[in-house]
């Protein structure tokens, strides 16, 4: 996989998945995901897409 994907699993497909953003919870009925690799060291366009990405959602 390359770069980041934003995804909507079942329950059953996310037992493998990281919160991003505990605590915070959105009207939508179905949840959303942001997976990527699991790297010590993201690339940097990919480390600024997921905080742009936490920030644009928790405000």
């Amino acid at each position: 996989m390359k770069g980041a994907v934003l995804s909507q699993r079942t329950k059953k497909q996310k037992s493998d998945i990281i919160e991003l953003l505990p605590g915070w919870e959105t009207d939508s009925i179905l949840p959303l995901y942001m997976l990527y690799p699991k790297r010590e060291h993201l690339a940097p366009r990919t480390r600024l897409f997921v905080e742009h990405f936490k920030q644009a959602l928790s405000s």
